[in-house]
């Protein structure tokens, strides 16, 4: 049996009819609510073809955030009361056990994940950062590097600088010749909630493995909140997954 085409499955699910008891605590303070479950409700994890930085990761399912999302506004709308506990301005942890139920998740470097936490502040004029996720890339590789901004915020033109800084060297650090950025300043113009630049990662002649590429974020020049300083790129050496020694010629 060839390793690189074993698949794994694992369903998380919660029968039609089903009661589920959902608890607010506060310090000494609890609240809870039993709801009915009328339908089935299913997650299913799977991943794709074993590679160790690739395709072996099992992927979070499309449907998880709006899942986890729906399941808050329930609480907040089944539990009476609950809205009095949140402040202006309060910070709140958010938490999802999955090891209470007999579940985990896999994450990147095959590290069991038993709960997720999150936190969050509550508040009553918020603010709309702009913000941008990590993102991986195999070297050869041309991909878009988005920077996002709710509808609902400040929507007035702005731009940032991208710079670089060489870190975690000796180590997984990336050099500033494994990639390239096709510009250093995003612009947004006024009512624009998506720009896009594009990184390039070089295929070099030795082996890599996984480099980390930490970008760092000016403060925009309109004064908007940026949800995060600093983006992570982990660049993948091309057929590195293959083994340890990459056997690719170059």
């Amino acid at each position: 049996e060839n390793p690189n085409q074993r698949t794994a499955t694992q369903t998380w699910e919660i029968p039609a009819d089903s009661t589920i008891i959902v608890k607010y605590t506060e310090d000494t303070v609890t609240l809870s609510k039993t709801i009915s479950n009328s339908d089935v409700d299913k997650i299913v994890l799977s991943d794709g073809r074993v590679n160790d930085l690739d395709d072996a990761l099992i992927g979070q399912p499309s449907s998880l955030n709006a899942k986890i999302l729906t399941l808050i506004a329930e609480v907040s709308s089944d539990i009476d009361g609950i809205k009095g506990f949140f402040t202006d301005s309060g910070t709140y942890t958010l938490k999802v056990d999955l090891a209470a139920g007999g579940h985990s998740l896999v994450g990147y470097y095959r590290n069991t994940i038993d709960y997720i936490t999150g936190t969050f502040t509550v508040k009553s004029t918020p603010t709309y950062p702009i913000s941008v996720n990590d993102m991986r890339i195999h070297e050869g590789s041309t991909e878009d590097l988005c920077f996002f901004r709710p509808s609902k915020g400040n929507l007035d033109p702005t731009s940032f600088n991208l710079s670089f800084t060489q870190r975690e060297r000796p180590g997984k650090g990336a050099l500033v010749d494994d990639f390239s950025l096709s510009a250093s300043t995003v612009n947004f113009v006024d009512g624009e909630t998506q720009k896009c630049i594009q990184i390039t990662a070089t295929e070099d002649t030795h082996f890599d493995w996984v480099h980390d590429a930490y970008i760092d974020i000016s403060s925009p020049s309109s004064g908007q909140a940026l949800s995060r300083s600093q983006v992570k790129i982990s660049i993948l050496d091309s057929y590195g997954f293959q083994n340890r020694i990459s056997f690719k010629e170059r």
